[in-house]
């Protein structure tokens, strides 16, 4: 069984910014309190993710600016599955010269050794 991870942003991503009208599925929009701010996500695409982490050999991991937010706040207001999954974390600024969700993927990719990769980023 080959080993996958799966690093997953959540802003642009999951909750694009200024969202209106109908998703890319014909349905609208929805939107949820996430503790912080309200976020609008598609239902689809969480159902989706819901059903592809249970996916045997796939590792799904948190690489957001949200950080550990994202499993505590994110997951139960819009009904996502992530509680469990591994935070990638920027290790102080996430500005300054480089880019850290780089360099974090990078460390876990050592540390973890899948045989294969997908991040998903808005800013890639």
């Amino acid at each position: 069984m080959r080993k996958v991870s799966l690093y997953l942003d959540v802003d642009g991503v999951l909750c694009p910014f200024g969202a209106a009208g109908v998703t890319d599925w014909g349905t609208r929009w929805r939107m949820s309190n996430a503790g912080l701010l309200e976020v609008a996500y598609a239902g689809e695409l969480v159902e989706s993710l819901n059903t592809l982490s249970r996916t045997p050999g796939l590792r799904c991991v948190w690489l957001t600016s949200w950080e550990e937010m994202a499993p505590e706040y994110l997951c139960p207001a819009i009904g996502l599955a992530g509680r469990e999954w591994p935070v990638l974390a920027s290790s102080g600024p996430a500005g300054g010269e480089g880019w850290w969700k780089l360099r974090a993927l990078q460390r876990d990719l050592e540390e973890t050794a899948p045989d294969r990769a997908v991040w998903i980023d808005d800013q890639l």
